[in-house]
């Protein structure tokens, strides 16, 4: 039931969790470049929403 409502929901939230999970992954190898990617597009994600609203 879950795994279903989950496919067809948008795609944005996989790609939140693809996200998360590559941020943790990176975490624990150190890889300081992708935090701070992923800082930016958090940032950019947020101008966006206040833009929006």
């Amino acid at each position: 039931m879950v795994e279903k409502t989950e496919k067809t929901k948008k795609p944005t939230r996989n790609l939140k969790k693809f996200l998360r999970l590559s941020f943790f992954k990176n975490l624990k190898g150190k890889n300081i470049l992708l935090v701070i990617l992923l800082i930016i597009v958090i940032v950019l994600i947020g101008l966006a929403i206040a833009y929006l609203i």
